[in-house]
């Protein structure tokens, strides 16, 4: 059984990474590059020779929001149940910012 990458607690029972994604609960956590690694892991991704973040069963390059490569310490964030990866970088963080107030206005 793998170690919990995070433990966050729900009442007095620790909520481990694996139930997370299996409720699809959504949450913001802030973690070091070497938890990304397992982060990327656990979504079938892993980091090519020229630490480009690739899809393990295809070996095809993941893409930021903006559509560019992304490599392993450009992340800044990823998107809860999904595979987007955010540049670290204000106009990345903005973009998304206001994508996302623009869809809770719809």
């Amino acid at each position: 059984m793998k170690k919990p990458l995070i433990k966050i607690t729900d009442g007095a029972e620790p909520i481990s990474w694996d139930n997370l994604v299996k409720n699809n609960e959504k949450i913001d956590v802030i973690v070091e590059n070497s938890q990304l690694k397992r982060i990327l892991k656990d979504v079938d991704n892993e980091i090519d020779k020229d630490g480009f973040i690739v899809d393990s069963c295809t070996g095809e390059r993941e893409q930021s929001k903006d559509e560019d490569d992304i490599r392993l310490e450009e992340v800044g964030g990823l998107l809860t149940g999904s595979k987007v990866f955010i540049k670290k970088n204000i106009a990345s963080f903005s973009e998304h910012l206001i994508e996302k107030k623009m869809r809770n206005l719809e």
